[in-house]
């Protein structure tokens, strides 16, 4: 329980110089959880070439773990 204050004082401190985006491997279970999330993480572009990808190898969506890119239309 002490490291969580810890970390809290840390993330607290070193605010002023944060914004609101985001790293993918930073990212917690609760975020990113939705296209448009993950379209903000990755940039528009770059989520479009993943989601084509994803439809040419797994058109059925089988690696779906953490945050899932689900298959392009």
């Amino acid at each position: 329980m002490i490291m969580n204050s810890y970390l809290d004082r840390l993330v607290q401190r070193l605010e002023p110089w944060s914004d609101d985006r985001l790293i993918v491997n930073g990212m917690s279970a609760t975020q990113g959880i939705t296209a448009k999330q993950l379209q903000a993480v990755y940039g528009t572009d770059r989520y479009d070439v993943l989601a084509r990808s994803k439809r040419l190898y797994d058109p059925v969506n089988i690696f779906q773990i953490n945050h899932n890119i689900a298959p392009a239309p």
